[in-house]
């Protein structure tokens, strides 16, 4: 759904951008909300779809790196990492709206 808001909106990966694209911000936020439906839901075991998630999504999956059969349990160290991309992705969206506006000038 992000992809998609993204071509329709014409936000594309910033120019100065290297190491991460509009394709590695939807798996960080696939991830993200993942984890937060198996905590809403009231999982306290790691799946194996998680652990699997954690693993093929790396290195975007903000430091989740949770094992099958474990405790689903997130520290403050997890929040810090997602917090940390929720403010990285705002500022390359703004980023990237500022290149589509003044390409269109």
């Amino acid at each position: 759904m992000f992809k998609r808001f993204c071509n329709t909106a014409g936000i594309k990966t910033p120019s100065t951008y290297k190491q991460t694209t509009v394709e590695t911000w939807a798996k960080s936020i696939d991830i993200v909300s993942f984890v937060r439906n198996a905590l809403i839901h009231g999982e306290t075991i790691v799946s194996e779809e998680l652990e699997t998630l954690c693993t093929k999504t790396k290195p975007y999956a903000c430091g989740f790196d949770f094992k099958s059969g474990e405790p689903l349990v997130i520290q403050l160290i997890h929040l810090q990492r997602v917090d940390l991309f929720c403010e990285q992705l705002l500022s390359a969206l703004n980023i990237s709206l500022c290149e589509l506006a003044f390409k269109q000038n």
